[in-house]
């Protein structure tokens, strides 16, 4: 008949049609497709005399060290190197940590320069196998001497595990001749320390250099980080790169007089084993005393990001 004719030609069943997708999120639970290499992240800091114990200023600094907590190495500079208020600044910053995580702290100080010093604080497993301070380079003296201090870090898998952090605050340039001292204390550091393996720890600066050590892991990466008081533009003009160093932020905002200080040198070879990455932690209020303006500082803090690669 025509009607069973009809049925006879019609549509597929329902149970012919296609199934339907699987939404995308379930899907990507079945599999995991990318491998996450371990990262290390490193906080530089101008703190301006680390003022964490100013009343009006207690809600900044307990957010500032919550965030700060998150980072695994913090190098702090332009720390009052007065015994009485080094002591009760830089314990109530390591009890502020303390109190914001589980994590154990670990932190190591240089030797003074100019009333002033650089703390080197580390969250464990990272340890800080040792620490320097270069009061003079090549007979140059530095007006606010930098710390070296070597970190390992058991998590990374390759061959490079350990890093050479060299915290610096170089001089301003207010005048011609503090310009001048700036200049040849940059160019000083950048020349010298990769040619001369006392000033980095005797640690390898290159990686064919690291080859003939015939050690396990001996690849170390190093950086210079903090308050250049140059942008990128004049650290170029005074060859940092020249001698294998990589300058990770362009010319971005680091400061209250919105210039770019602030930054991070990364030895040139470390980019075999690791991708670089970094951030400015603009601050919400900036500290310009000329206009009665208070803050933790005139300074942001800047963040460099490690991340491995390993080999296959």
């Amino acid at each position: 008949t025509a009607s069973s004719t009809a049925a006879s030609e019609a549509p597929a069943a329902a149970s012919e049609a296609p199934a339907a997708a699987m939404p995308c999120a379930s899907r990507a639970a079945r599999a995991r497709v990318f491998k996450r290499g371990h990262e290390i992240h490193i906080l530089a800091f101008n703190a301006l005399k680390l003022r964490v114990d100013r009343e009006e200023l207690q809600d900044e600094w307990d957010a500032a060290v919550l965030e700060f907590a998150t980072f695994d190495v913090l190098v702090i500079s332009e720390v009052r190197a007065s015994d009485r208020i080094y002591k009760q600044r830089a314990e109530r910053l390591l009890q502020m940590l303390e109190d914001c995580t589980d994590d154990q702290w670990t932190h190591r100080v240089s030797e003074p320069s100019n009333d002033e010093v650089h703390m080197v604080i580390a969250k464990r497993p990272v340890d800080i196998v040792s620490v320097s301070t270069l009061h003079a380079v090549d007979g140059l003296s530095m007006d606010y001497a930098p710390v070296v201090a070597c970190l390992d870090d058991p998590r990374f898998v390759g061959e490079l595990r350990r890093f050479n952090v060299v915290g610096v605050h170089m001089p301003p340039k207010s005048s011609a001749t503090r310009r001048s001292e700036r200049d040849a204390q940059i160019r000083k550091l950048c020349a010298a320390y990769p040619a001369q393996a006392e000033l980095r720890g005797n640690a390898p600066f290159t990686n064919a250099a690291a080859k003939e050590t015939r050690k396990k892991a001996p690849y170390t990466a190093h950086i210079i980080c903090g308050d250049f008081n140059a942008s990128a533009r004049e650290l170029r003009e005074l060859d940092v790169e020249r001698h294998g160093w990589e300058i990770v932020f362009g010319c971005v905002r680091t400061s209250s007089g919105g210039m770019a200080y602030d930054n991070f040198l990364v030895s040139r070879d470390a980019k075999d084993f690791l991708t670089l990455g970094g951030d400015v932690l603009d601050l919400t209020r900036y500290a310009n005393f000329s206009r009665g303006q208070q803050g933790i500082s005139d300074h942001a803090p800047i963040v460099l990001r490690l991340t491995e690669v390993p080999p296959m």
